[in-house]
């Protein structure tokens, strides 16, 4: 029995896909050098690097999801309301008075949203975003102490 399977674990990434349109704007040479960058990172390479790195470490192809993950930064992981970022890397909520880094927000939501596929009860299947490969999800029936947690925080 590997490690992934003792405690159950899944690895659900977030797939960057519309990143590169984003609105960083502006003529300084940190931005262009940014947008440069962005620009050269090759998702895919390291999605695919990411995945054959865990499989080798004993994960299963059905756990490790990459999912869609727009929206994630820019709703509040309590109430999932939509709200503004006025400050680089905090996110405030006015009607839930949370606040909180946007980095862990995001995961938290990238987290709610595969929890959302699984508690769906006409969905019989996930889809990896990356590769396209449906699992089923009776893989994904234990996966009920996180959804409590997500609920709690």
């Amino acid at each position: 029995m590997t490690y992934a399977q003792m405690y159950d674990l899944f690895v659900v990434v977030g797939y960057p896909k519309n990143v590169r349109k984003g609105k960083e704007k502006g003529k300084g040479k940190s931005t262009r050098y940014f947008r440069r960058k962005l620009h050269q990172w090759n998702f895919s390479l390291v999605l695919s690097l990411l995945r054959r790195a865990l499989i080798l470490r004993g994960f299963e192809s059905h756990r490790i999801l990459i999912i869609d993950e727009r929206g994630t930064s820019s709703h509040c992981s309590r109430c999932g309301k939509e709200v503004s970022r006025p400050v680089r890397g905090l996110i405030h909520c006015p009607f839930c008075n949370y606040t909180y880094h946007s980095d862990l927000t995001g995961a938290r939501n990238i987290a709610r949203k595969f929890l959302s596929h699984l508690f769906r009860p006409r969905v019989t299947t996930i889809t990896d975003y990356f590769t396209g490969q449906k699992f089923s999800l009776t893989h994904y029936t234990v996966c009920r102490g996180l959804s409590h947690w997500l609920q709690s925080q």
